[in-house]
């Protein structure tokens, strides 16, 4: 294949995925990314302070993760947290 017609080729596929139901699934927006929040403003979601996020992270509660020295927490972990602490008011451990 020569080069011209090698750019040819990818325009043209370019185009059709850019203008095809097929471009909702390339389009950045509909990528699932998590959102991703420091520790502070995890607890300020919570309600609570942020050495107490701190303390559930590392005993365990809520997944944490470190970037560089920083604790880490996703709004989807949080909201994991808060519906079994939601489940064990209804249905308490024995």
């Amino acid at each position: 294949m020569s080069k011209f017609k090698l750019i040819d080729h990818l325009e043209e596929n370019f185009k059709r995925i850019a203008t095809s139901e097929e471009r909702s699934k390339t389009d950045i927006k509909n990528i699932y990314m998590p959102k991703i929040l420091s520790v502070r403003d995890g607890a300020n979601y919570l309600g609570i302070h942020p050495q107490n996020l701190k303390r559930l992270i590392k005993k365990g509660e809520i997944k944490g993760f470190l970037v560089g020295s920083r604790w880490k927490v996703t709004v989807r972990d949080l909201h994991e947290y808060i519906e079994s602490k939601t489940l064990e008011t209804i249905i308490p451990k024995k």
